[in-house]
């Protein structure tokens, strides 16, 4: 009876474990697919307004509006996902609303008769892809383990990188060619991921579940009730210096390259499809590296990779040296996108997950307002892009010491739900 009792045991282990992978898959495939988007944005939507509007702080602004309408809209969508009832659960009902914007957004964009239509009707993009994002990014703590949840995000982020690559090296020479169809490949690619996880996800269903009963508060109390959530708060904080030093980067490192440094527009897309490829590799051992050492300790590694190779970067003449740094760049890339998320899943209560999410990424997004606007001021002042990279090394420097006030909380296995 002993031996039948491990026996079913293993097989059911091993049922358990085939369908954390299948998961994992599906929930990484939505994210390769919201990945090319946001290599979109990162390489060529810059290059779109740049061609069309003089000022750089002006695209800067364009750019930063997702940031704008994740301040307001992330904690919003995320309280709304959390009480959602549905037959097809929490998370998957706002997902289905707003792929279908998404997407006319994407393709309509370019036929728009002037640029200041353009620049009105391109943050709608960001407005549906934050009703998407949002019950997305909690998913993964609702389906694995706080103790898991680091090893789930390196795959996500593997395939979220192969979703960056594909853009980086096939978008750029499509880009550098017609335009005009790079739009729906972008739109195709999107609509396909999150379709992966409307149709491969089977949530439990809350259509049944009785509505939460909660006092209605004023937007002052609830501020003032965030306080037990300090960690929270802690991690939102730092997070918010360290992510606007990404975004003060990301959106001008393109034309870094082929203004900065002489680059063809392909050799440009290729320092980011360079790290990518990077990320792809070390994703997954960094988040398994990470749920047995600590989040916070593999965090803080990648904090001071990117400060020393920041400074290192503005003093760069040399193409095969930007190369070599930004392979090394990568590394605290990687880490800062698979670590953090689990560190800051693990210190938030599992009945507020996708909003208090939702509150802590508002940071997120208040760094995509001020990081490219700022880094934007910084290329019109000084007439050249080297300043925004000891503008990323401060904001990474600011991030690692914030970090060090937050108390990492240890992981503890529950059952998924």
């Amino acid at each position: 009876m002993d031996i039948i009792a491990c026996f079913m045991e293993a097989v059911m282990a091993s049922s358990q474990q085939q369908s954390s992978l299948k998961a994992m898959f599906f929930i990484g495939t939505a994210w390769f697919g919201m990945s090319a988007f946001f290599a979109f944005n990162t390489a060529s939507v810059p290059m779109f307004f740049n061609a069309r509007i003089e000022q750089k702080w002006i695209v800067g602004l364009i750019l930063g509006t997702m940031g704008g309408l994740g301040i307001i809209m992330s904690p919003i969508l995320g309280m709304a996902s959390d009480r959602i009832r549905h037959r097809l659960g929490r998370r998957r009902p706002l997902m289905i609303l707003g792929l279908p914007f998404i997407v006319a957004v994407l393709v309509a964009m370019q036929y728009m008769p002037s640029v200041a239509l353009m620049a009105l009707v391109w943050p709608l993009a960001y407005f549906f892809h934050l009703v998407i994002e949002r019950p997305w990014g909690a998913l993964m703590p609702d389906i694995f383990p706080p103790d898991k949840r680091a090893t789930a995000n390196g795959v996500c982020q593997v395939m979220g990188g192969a979703g960056n690559l594909l853009y980086f090296v096939v978008g750029g020479y499509v880009w550098a060619r017609n335009e005009e169809i790079t739009f729906y490949l972008v739109a195709a690619v999107y609509a396909a991921g999150i379709l992966a996880v409307v149709f491969g996800i089977k949530e439990k269903p809350t259509h049944l579940d009785p509505p939460r009963t909660q006092k209605r508060m004023k937007v002052l109390e609830y501020i003032a009730g965030l306080r037990e959530h300090r960690e929270v708060l802690r991690y939102a904080f730092a997070c918010f210096f360290w992510s606007t030093g990404l975004n003060g980067i990301l959106p001008w490192l393109t034309s870094f390259g082929t203004q900065g440094m002489g680059m063809s527009v392909e050799l440009s897309f290729m320092i980011l499809a360079l790290s990518v490829g990077v990320v792809i590799l070390l994703s997954l051992p960094v988040g398994m590296l990470a749920d047995r050492v600590g989040h916070k300790r593999v965090a803080r590694a990648g904090l001071v990779i990117f400060v020393v190779v920041n400074v290192l970067v503005v003093f760069v003449e040399s193409v095969p040296l930007l190369f070599i740094l930004m392979g090394i760049v990568a590394v605290g890339f990687c880490i800062i996108m698979v670590v953090p998320y689990a560190l800051l899943m693990n210190l938030i209560p599992e009945d507020r997950m996708a909003e208090l999410i939702g509150v802590a990424s508002i940071s997120v997004y208040l760094s995509i307002l001020v990081g490219p606007t700022l880094a934007g001021f910084l290329i019109d002042a000084f007439g050249s892009y080297r300043p925004i990279f000891v503008f990323a090394a401060v904001c990474h420097g600011l991030g690692f010491l914030f970090l060090q006030g937050v108390t990492e909380k240890k992981a503890t296995p529950i059952l998924a739900g």
